[in-house]
C-alpha cells in the first residue's frame, strides 16, 4: 500500500518489480560516521560525516519489449555519504533550530525511456529551519521550512531543482491526560499535502488510548499525493509494563 515508488508507466507499457536486492555484506560495506559537537554562548552546534548503505532503495529499470512492452524495476541500495551540521539556541520560550545535510552517491528515477538504467546520480543539499514555541499550559507549536536542492538537475526528474515545503505541529501538554495533536506538511512546489490529527488519552497509569485520522492530497507523482486513495483512521491501545 505504501510502496516507495511513484512513476506511472507510459501508455502501452506494463511494469513489474523484482525482489529487493539487499546490501552486500563485509567489513568494507559497514556504515560508519563521526560527529563533533560543542556549546558556545548558548548555541548548540554540531557537525558530522556519515558513510553508509542507503536505507531507501533505488529502483533500477530495464525495458523489455517482448512478449509485451514492460518496465522491469529492481530495487537496490546504493552506497552514499552525507556531511552536515546542526544548530539550536533558546530565546526564552522560543527555540530556533536548523540542520543541513549534503548527500552524494544517491540516484533518482527519470521518466525518459532512453536512460539505460532509468536512474541518474544527483548530489543534493537538504536543509530545514524551524522554531519551537512553548505556549500557555505547556502547549507546543513547531513551525518549519525545509528544502531539497538538486545539483546538476536532470530535466526528466519528477522533482524541481528546488523542492520546498512547510510543516506545522501543534500538540497539547505532555503531562496532560488528554493530548490533542495536529500535524500539517505542505509542499510549496505543488498541491501536495498530509494532514494528521490525533487525540491521546491516559485513563489510568500505564495505559494510553490514541485515535486519529490521516489524509493525503496531491498528484500521483507527489510525495503525499501518491497515497491520495489511502486516507486512514486508526485506533491504538497501549499498556506499558
Amino acid at each position: 500500500e505504501f510502496y516507495p515508488f511513484q512513476i506511472p508507466p507510459p501508455t502501452g507499457f506494463g511494469q513489474r518489480f523484482n525482489n529487493e536486492v539487499g546490501p552486500a555484506r563485509g567489513l568494507s560495506k559497514s556504515d560508519w560516521g563521526v560527529r563533533a559537537s560543542t556549546l558556545r554562548g548558548g548555541w548548540d552546534l554540531s557537525a558530522f560525516y556519515y558513510g553508509s548503505t542507503d536505507v531507501s532503495p533505488t529502483f533500477y529499470r530495464e525495458v523489455t519489449l517482448t512478449p509485451t512492452p514492460t518496465l522491469v524495476y529492481t530495487p537496490q541500495h546504493d552506497r552514499i555519504w552525507q556531511a552536515g551540521g546542526t544548530l539550536a539556541k533558546a530565546f526564552r520560550s522560543v527555540v530556533a533550530k536548523a540542520e543541513a545535510v549534503y548527500a552524494s552517491g544517491r540516484s533518482y528515477n527519470v521518466t525518459r525511456l532512453s536512460e539505460p538504467t532509468g536512474v541518474v546520480p544527483q548530489d543534493t543539499l537538504d536543509y530545514v529551519v524551524g522554531l519551537d514555541f512553548t505556549l500557555a499550559r505547556e502547549t507546543r507549536l513547531n513551525i518549519q521550512y525545509f528544502e531539497r536542492v538538486f545539483f546538476e538537475h536532470d530535466p526528466d526528474l519528477l522533482y524541481d531543482r528546488r523542492e520546498g515545503g512547510v510543516s506545522l505541529l501543534l500538540s497539547g501538554a505532555s503531562g496532560a491526560k488528554i493530548q490533542p495533536e495536529l500535524l500539517v506538511i505542505q509542499s510549496v512546489n505543488r498541491s501536495d499535502r498530509m494532514v494528521r490529527a490525533s487525540l491521546s488519552m491516559t485513563p489510568a497509569s500505564n495505559w494510553r488510548f490514541t485515535t486519529g485520522v490521516v489524509t493525503f492530497t496531491g498528484p500521483v507523482t507527489g510525495f503525499f499525493g501518491r497515497f491520495a486513495q489511502d486516507d486512514r483512521v486508526y485506533v491504538e491501545l497501549r499498556r506499558d509494563f
